[in-house]
């Protein structure tokens, strides 16, 4: 089950996800985005004309799921553009809170996209024409944490043109239930320095004499 919230900005389109119930074992990290395969996960419509996303691509799709009780997460996206194929510099990029940032796109289109103190990432890229779909390139990932995650962070992706111009940024919020919460409160100091007095007011009466003339 999950939740999805998205908030208009001029630059940001803010996505809130949680996780979702999802077989990752059924993936498999060559660059294309099979229906069976990501057939039971959340997907989000990003933009569908080169106004919306900000490059010279006019569509993306962005496929995530996490696996926190395993340490792993799966990204997968579809985008459309003018010459998005094998030689450009299309691709994606993300930002994966303090993890790490990856970039993967054609120039390596086979090989692990990043591998960091906190996280490992193995990519692929698809040119969508080699089955006869032009102008579109796919692109999945798999993300090992070598690290536990915390409660919740943010991953920010944008998806490059053939000349490898960024979109837009979008922003997802990742919420791990998985998280351990310290529940301990530090105890409250006190101090005599610190203690603040408050004096209590006393509001006298004023009684008014009545003179009699005679």
């Amino acid at each position: 089950m999950y939740r999805l919230k998205r908030a208009a900005a001029s630059l940001w389109a803010v996505l809130l996800l949680f996780v979702f119930s999802f077989s990752a074992s059924a993936v498999v990290v060559d660059g294309y985005v099979g229906n069976a395969e990501w057939l039971d996960s959340p997907r989000e419509l990003l933009f569908l004309s080169e106004k919306d996303s900000g490059n010279a691509l006019n569509m993306g799709i962005v496929f995530l799921v996490t696996e926190f009780q395993n340490n792993r997460l799966h990204l997968a996206v579809k985008a459309g553009g003018k010459n998005c194929t094998h030689g450009s510099l299309a691709g994606v990029r993300f930002v994966l809170g303090s993890y790490g940032t990856v970039h993967l796109d054609f120039r390596e289109p086979k090989n692990p996209a990043y591998d960091g103190e906190k996280l490992h990432a193995v990519g692929a890229m698809a040119d969508a024409s080699e089955i006869d779909i032009p102008n579109e390139f796919s692109a999945e990932l798999s993300l090992l944490l070598k690290t536990p995650a915390p409660e919740r962070m943010v991953l920010t992706l944008w998806l490059m043109d053939s000349q490898g111009e960024p979109s837009l940024p979008f922003a997802f919020t990742l919420v791990n239930p998985y998280a351990v919460v310290s529940t301990t409160t530090a105890p409250t100091m006190t101090s005599a320095y610190n203690t603040t007095t408050t004096r209590s007011t006393t509001t006298r009466t004023t009684t008014t004499r009545t003179t009699t003339t005679r």
